[in-house]
């Protein structure tokens, strides 16, 4: 059969509607999408962790439709960070894993990629990997002592056994620590991003007005998790030198709090910044199309240990044009066509280039419409059609 269906197992800590856990989870609702709409039969196993303070509020043990993908979401008893130990998905897992044809897992660290990788082992049945950046060295820096515990305890013969690894991003494959050994098969495929939720978004000064924001500001935005990793020092830092050079400035920092707001927000009050730096908690769609609308900028110079750059992707599809660092997954391919601005993490630097980009209407735009085109190559049925091919060379690879 040229095009046979496949029987997809994905699994993963957490799922939608657990948008505000990052974009891991609105990557993989949309691969999983995706792959129903190729043809396949997806089921995803996860639980109902949530970062609000409570679980999700969803049917647990059953079968629940979402988007054609057939979602089991099972009870968490402990959850510690992102662990999530859940006995239940561990009994579905000793129960179903053989039915499937090949299992995905999104889980380091985390309970679920345990039972995930040892029946599949069991059954002979080809799984993946995607770590999503945790297998990088700047990742490991972090409880490294505990990871190293992790590893060794747990998921070192999930490595060694696994079909792939799959990585979003060449300089994470690039990057990965020295515990992967080399003969294990590796392959890229960038995140997928659905293109209908952003064709059509406010209009800027409506969208200003809204969100209450003076339309003579200098807007740069950035949503997501509210991380270290991020560099927001450096936009904060980035703003105070804009100010200094008499440039009305307004930052929008949106999502949610991973243990580095109050210095922020700190910072931002030692700065006299305190005005011009409006924080955000999780924001729904609608508002962060009123956000990306908003703005002139979207921040995403981020420090190493970035993958993908799954918010930067998805401004670039807004036409926002995107500050950038050399350690985004996306941005290599993305300067080369136009699509961004690659900048050194220097806050003297990026004020520079961000005063010259805004005084320059003509560049700007040209940037803004490069990275809508350049963004297209990132669709929900072209990554989805790419992992399914990548699915059957696998299987037929373990056969």
């Amino acid at each position: 059969m040229p095009n046979p269906k496949l029987k997809i197992l994905h699994i993963t800590p957490a799922y939608e509607p657990a948008f505000e856990m990052g974009g891991i989870v609105t990557c993989l609702s949309s691969l999983c999408r995706g792959l129903v709409e190729q043809g396949h039969e997806v089921t995803m196993f996860t639980t109902n962790m949530n970062t609000l303070g409570k679980p999700l509020n969803v049917e647990l043990n059953s079968k629940v439709d979402i988007g054609g993908v057939s979602v089991w979401y099972f009870p968490i008893i402990f959850k510690k960070s992102s662990f999530a130990y859940s006995p239940e998905l561990g009994k579905a897992c000793a129960l179903r894993i053989k039915e499937f044809d090949i299992v995905h897992i999104s889980s380091m660290w985390s309970y679920p990629g345990i039972p995930a990788t040892h029946y599949s082992i069991k059954y002979g049945i080809p799984y993946i990997i995607t770590p999503h950046g945790s297998l990088e060295k700047y990742s490991l820096k972090k409880s490294s002592i505990k990871k190293n515990i992790f590893y060794y305890v747990f998921f070192k013969k999930s490595i060694d056994n696994c079909a792939a690894l799959h990585f979003t991003a060449t300089n994470e494959k690039n990057n990965i620590c020295e515990w992967i050994p080399a003969s294990t098969f590796k392959y890229v495929i960038p995140n997928p991003i659905n293109l209908a939720d952003y064709e059509i978004l406010p209009e800027k000064d409506s969208a200003r007005d809204e969100l209450n924001i003076d339309r003579s500001k200098i807007v740069i935005s950035y949503i997501g998790r509210l991380h270290k990793r991020k560099a927001l020092d450096l936009l904060i830092k980035t703003a105070d030198i804009m100010k200094k050079r008499q440039q009305d400035v307004k930052i929008l920092i949106c999502g949610p709090d991973d243990g580095y707001k109050v210095f922020l927000e700190r910072l931002a009050a030692e700065l006299n910044l305190k005005s011009d730096v409006i924080f955000k908690d999780y924001i729904d769609m609608p508002e962060k199309k009123r956000v990306l609308s908003a703005s002139d900028f979207f921040w995403f110079a981020t420090h190493p240990g970035e993958n993908f750059g799954h918010s930067a992707a998805e401004a670039m599809m807004a036409g926002v044009p995107v500050i950038l660092s050399k350690n985004v997954g996306i941005q290599e391919d993305a300067i080369k066509n136009n699509a961004g601005i690659l900048v050194e993490q220097d806050s003297n630097v990026i004020a520079d280039t961000i005063i010259e980009h805004y005084n320059d209407k003509k560049k700007l735009k040209n940037i803004a419409l490069s990275e809508k085109e350049h963004i297209k190559k990132y669709s929900r049925a072209n990554i989805s059609f790419q992992m399914a091919e990548e699915y059957k060379k696998i299987c037929n690879r373990i056969k």
